[in-house]
């Protein structure tokens, strides 16, 4: 009896206890649902519908979209709604998730506060909130995710400080908090977290000094700390990362030398340093790297010459050194078969461009403006570099003579986009051949180009800036200009151009911006301009052009700038002038038109600089000229004007410059 009465204890417990288990496995799948609906309530915006047509109490929790459950335990231990246009607040109830091991929703639009409730789920190992618009402090509560490996911030409107107890998330294996507006320093105690490889808090409001301690973080492969405030020295103590690859610490203040003992870390890939204030020469221990593939230190104080070794790493793709204090000859070229960009822009070099940079055959971009290189460019085997994409080397004092084929082999390069030769010298001339060129921006200015503008520029129909300033071109404006119907850049000025402004320019419908001034072209302006609706700046100043203006210019309602000076327009100012509502500069000056000043000048609120200088305007200034508001600069000297000068341009509060002198005016200035 007594065994039996045993065997019923037992049976009845381990039946009250499967059932006590079971309800209580109810009763938390429950609490799950009720904290998932609760954290729906919140949300304001779901433009998929995906929580709105799928989170019902019609379907098990474990099957709506974005949830998975733990089958043992049947809980919710994953909720994952990343890039699902999702707008609102989040419920201090997902703290009741308390079986949750992944937390994600990243590239979303949630906003306002992280509720403190989040430290609760003690079983969270991924935690993305990345690309939302969360705002405040980051919770102290985080830092009870004893078990937390990922965490990731970026790209919110957090503020403040990064929590301390943070930094006691010894599992952490992730962290980034990224572009938002963090303030503060990076405390020794990041030392402790031993298991970290990638810490990035780029694009933010930090200061202070790299911890020594950092060193304590053996496992790190990515430290991302660009576009902050921190200064003093890169700590040597980096050297010690022995499997960093990826070190980013440009846009800060840094200053100093490159610690030598950083080109002992074989692992490294990416020496990112630019926009700092880095000093002293390039080390040439430097080429100790085990093949890096970006080397950035643009934007520095750098001086002395390029080390050899830097141009024999068989695996550099980007090297980035302009804006520095570099000089000498650049090294010979023995070994970049992966070179893709190559910026030696605005430092000091000199001699010439050597021929081995043309054997970096996969090279998309050269960029070698504002130095001193000399010596003639002559047929450079353009024919290698069938991917370049931009070739700049503008500033300069090298010789480009077509006669050795310089512009016949760029047609090689099919993908050319940007070709910058200005402050050089090209002789004699713009060739034919330069009509094969693929090239989307085409510039060179100051260049001493004589002759005629070719023909065949017609056919460079990828053209959308083309920039021939301060030649010494002559003969007519080429009608071919009609076949660039992608052109929205033309600026021809300071040149000797003749004839007359060709109709063919009439036909081009997406051009922007035309200059056409400091040359001698004369006759009259054609109807046609009516037609430019695309017209933004139109400069044809010191001209010859004669006649009246035509009234169509007028109907460009969206033209912003419009210069006419320095011509021999005669006639009057129609009222139609008003109809320019866009317009911010109106030069009219040195011209002979004669004319009261219309009334519906006043209508341009926009107008910011006006001058009718050096005309025949007659009759009063228009006493309604005082409403308009934006006026900078108003000059209406060497006129016939009559009268006072009126009251109301005492509003023009913005006005910098004026100038009513040479006139009739009469009695006392305002």
């Amino acid at each position: 009896m007594k065994n039996l009465f045993s065997y019923l204890f037992l049976f009845w417990f381990s039946l009250y206890c499967f059932i006590a288990c079971t309800t209580s496995n109810i009763k938390n799948i429950r609490t799950d649902e009720s904290a998932l609906l609760a954290f729906k309530s919140l949300i304001t915006s779901d433009p998929y519908g995906m929580l709105a047509n799928n989170w019902s109490t019609s379907y098990s929790v474990c099957n709506w979209v974005g949830v998975s459950c733990d089958k043992k335990h049947n809980r919710v231990n994953s909720l994952n709604l990343t890039n699902m246009g999702l707008r609102g607040t989040l419920s201090p109830n997902l703290g009741n998730l308390s079986f949750l091991v992944k937390l994600v929703l990243s590239n979303n639009s949630f906003g306002g506060q992280l509720p403190k409730e989040i430290g609760w789920l003690r079983r969270l190992k991924v935690l993305s909130f990345d690309t939302n618009e969360f705002v405040g402090a980051i919770p102290p509560a985080l830092g009870d995710l004893s078990h937390l490996q990922h965490l990731d911030l970026n790209t919110n409107h957090f503020s403040s400080f990064i929590p301390q107890s943070i930094y006691n998330l010894s599992k952490l294996e992730h962290l980034d908090c990224g572009h938002n507006s963090l303030e503060g320093t990076i405390p020794p105690m990041i030392g402790r977290l031993h298991q970290l490889n990638n810490l990035s808090l780029n694009d933010n409001k930090m200061s202070g000094l790299i911890p020594k301690e950092i060193s304590n973080i053996s496992l790190l492969e990515t430290l991302y700390l660009s576009s902050n405030n921190f200064s003093g020295p890169i700590p040597e103590e980096i050297a010690y990362l022995d499997k960093l690859e990826f070190l980013i610490l440009l846009e800060n203040n840094f200053s100093g030398s490159i610690p030598l003992k950083l080109f002992n870390i074989s692992s490294l890939k990416y020496l990112l340093l630019e926009q700092n204030r880095l000093s002293g020469p390039i080390p040439e221990e430097i080429g100790y790297l085990n093949q890096p593939e970006a080397i950035a230190l643009s934007n520095n104080n750098f001086n002395g010459s390029i080390p050899f070794r830097l141009f024999n790493m068989s695996r550099l793709i980007f090297l980035y050194l302009e804006q520095n204090h570099l000089s000498g000859i650049i090294p010979f070229i023995t070994n970049l078969p992966r070179l893709q960009v190559l910026h030696l822009n605005n430092n000091n070099f000199v001699g010439n461009i050597p021929v081995s940079i043309f054997n970096a055959s996969k090279l998309l971009e050269l960029q070698l403006s504002y130095n001193s290189f000399s010596g003639t460019l002559s047929n450079h085997p353009f024919e290698n570099l069938k991917f370049l994409n931009t070739f700049i080397i503008d500033h300069n004092d090298l010789t480009i003579n077509d006669s050795l084929g310089f512009f016949t082999s760029l047609t090689s390069c099919r993908y050319l986009e940007y070709l910058l030769l200005s402050e050089n010298q090209i002789l004699p001339n713009l060739p034919r051949s330069i009509g094969n060129i693929t090239s989307e921006y085409f510039v060179a200015d100051s260049c001493g180009i004589d002759g005629n503008i070719p023909l065949e520029i017609g056919n460079m129909s990828n053209l959308l800036s083309f920039s021939l300033i301060g030649n010494n071109l002559n003969g007519p404006i080429p009608s071919t200009f009609k076949g660039l119907q992608k052109l929205q850049v033309l600026n021809l000025r300071y040149n000797g151009l003749q004839g007359s402004f060709i109709k063919e320019l009439c036909e081009m419908e997406s051009l922007s911006e035309l200059y056409l001034d400091h040359n001698s072209l004369s006759s009259s302006l054609p109807s046609c301009l009516g037609n430019m609706t695309s017209l933004r700046t139109l400069n044809i100043g010191y001209n010859i052009f004669t006649s009246k203006i035509p009234s169509s210019l007028w109907s460009l309602k969206d033209i912003l700038k419009i210069n006419l000076s320095s011509n021999a327009f005669i006639g009057n100012l129609p009222s139609e002038i008003g109809n320019l509502r866009a317009i911010v500069l109106l030069d009219l000056s040195k011209n002979h038109i004669s004319s009261k000043i219309p009334t519906t000048i006043t209508f341009l609120k926009t107008l910011q600089n006006l001058s009718f200088a050096h005309n025949q305007f007659y009759g009063p200034i228009p006493t309604l000229l005082g409403d308009m508001v934006g006026l900078i600069s108003l000059d209406l000297s060497q006129n016939m004007l009559t009268g006072v000068i009126p009251k109301s341009l005492t509003s023009l509060l913005y006005l910098q410059n004026i100038n009513f002198s040479y006139n009739s005016l009469q009695g006392e200035i305002p």
